[in-house]
């Protein structure tokens, strides 16, 4: 068993938060929108062309900027807006569960977890928790890594 203690700096939870989104789109439907707007797009330019009616093209230009410009920018903006400054996390880690601010995950709680370059992302249930690298010292991130291999707990490493 072992405890760290943890404050989050908004910069790391902010691109913590906009890669967890980005993971999450990239194994979803949703990620097909993009094509379905440039699509519209096109038979926005050949409608325009035909019958001079420029409503769908309008509709689609602005669907395709929002998509490909503007979607990151507003939830970068959201993230922000929902981080609180100077919170402290408590982590308590041993075989049977991870207590985060005495809040009790037994590790069958937790669905899996995304490794990457920053920390890590618990999920469980319909929750994900960012634990940056810099909550651990070298062995305890190596232990934490170890529980969560022995507890079958799916890791996902992304770079």
């Amino acid at each position: 068993m072992f405890k760290v203690k943890f404050k989050l700096e908004k910069e790391s939870f902010v691109e913590a938060s906009l890669f967890a989104y980005r993971h999450h789109l990239k194994g979803s439907p949703k990620r097909f929108l993009g094509l379905i707007f440039i699509a519209m797009s096109q038979f926005g330019v050949v409608s325009l062309l035909q019958t001079k009616q420029s409503g769908l093209l309008f509709l689609s230009s602005i669907l395709l900027i929002y998509w490909y410009f503007l979607r990151e920018r507003i939830r970068k903006k959201i993230y922000e807006k929902s981080f609180r400054d100077g919170q402290e996390f408590t982590l308590v880690v041993d075989e049977s569960a991870i207590e985060i601010n005495g809040v009790k995950l037994n590790w069958g709680d937790i669905s899996s977890v995304i490794e990457f370059k920053d920390g890590f992302i618990l999920q469980y249930q319909r929750e994900s928790l960012f634990i940056p690298n810099k909550a651990f010292k070298l062995e305890e991130r190596e232990k934490f890594l170890s529980l969560l291999r022995g507890s079958s707990i799916e890791i996902i490493r992304e770079s």
